[in-house]
C-alpha cells in the first residue's frame, strides 16, 4: 500500500505525487476545468481524512485519474516529504544528477585501447577522435566553408579525408611502415 502524505503544501496539478508525473504534464488544463477546482489547488483539495474526495467525473481524463489512484491511500497524519526521484533512495546527491543526465551505452570494442590508466589525455582524445571520424580533416571542414582546399597537405593529391589520412596516402603509408619497423612490428 502507497501512502501519500497530508498534501498541504503539495500542488495537485504541478507536483509529482501522481503515477505518471504531474497530471499537467500528462493531461491537458481541460482536466482542471472539469475537476471545477482552480489551477493553484493543493493535493488536500481531493482528500477527506483517509478517503478521496473528488468531484463527479465530468470528462474521460478525469474517470481514468481517478481509477488509476486505486493503489494509493491518502493519509492526512502523515507530513508531506520531499523525494529526488532518480535516486533510488530519494535522497539528492551529485551522482545521481549526472546519472540521470548521463545517457549509458554498452562500451565500444576498442575502448581499453583508447582509454587506459596511464593514457596521455591528449593523445587518447585525438586517437577517440581520430577513430570516431571526427579529425578536422580538410573535407569535414569543407562542409562549413567552402573556401578551404580539399587537396591533402601530406601527398597534395587526393581528397584529405580520415580514410586518406590513415590508410591510403603514400607519405603517411611510408611514416607508419617506418614506425612500425623501428618498433619491430612490421
Amino acid at each position: 500500500m502507497h501512502y501519500i502524505g497530508n498534501g498541504s503544501s503539495t500542488s495537485l496539478w504541478f507536483d509529482n505525487w501522481y503515477l505518471d508525473g504531474p497530471l499537467l504534464s500528462k493531461w491537458s488544463s481541460r482536466v482542471v476545468y472539469d475537476s471545477g477546482l482552480p489551477l493553484n489547488a493543493t493535493f488536500n483539495a481531493i482528500v477527506l481524512v483517509d478517503s478521496w474526495n473528488w468531484a463527479a467525473a465530468m470528462s474521460i481524463n478525469l474517470v481514468e485519474i481517478k481509477s488509476r489512484m486505486t493503489s494509493y491511500n491518502p493519509n492526512s497524519n502523515i507530513e508531506d516529504s520531499i523525494r529526488w526521484l532518480p535516486s533510488p533512495n530519494g535522497i539528492y546527491l551529485a551522482s545521481s544528477v549526472l546519472a540521470s543526465l548521463r545517457a549509458s551505452h554498452p562500451l565500444v570494442p576498442w575502448f581499453k585501447l583508447v582509454w587506459f590508466p596511464q593514457n596521455i589525455p591528449i593523445m587518447s582524445f585525438i586517437l577517440w577522435m581520430a577513430v570516431r571520424g571526427r579529425l578536422p580533416t580538410r573535407d569535414r571542414i569543407h562542409k562549413y566553408d567552402p573556401e578551404v582546399v580539399t587537396t591533402c597537405v601530406l601527398c597534395n593529391s587526393h581528397l584529405e579525408s580520415h580514410a586518406h589520412l590513415f590508410f591510403v596516402c603514400l607519405f603517411s603509408r611510408a611514416i607508419w611502415t617506418q614506425l612500425l619497423n623501428y618498433y619491430g612490428t612490421h
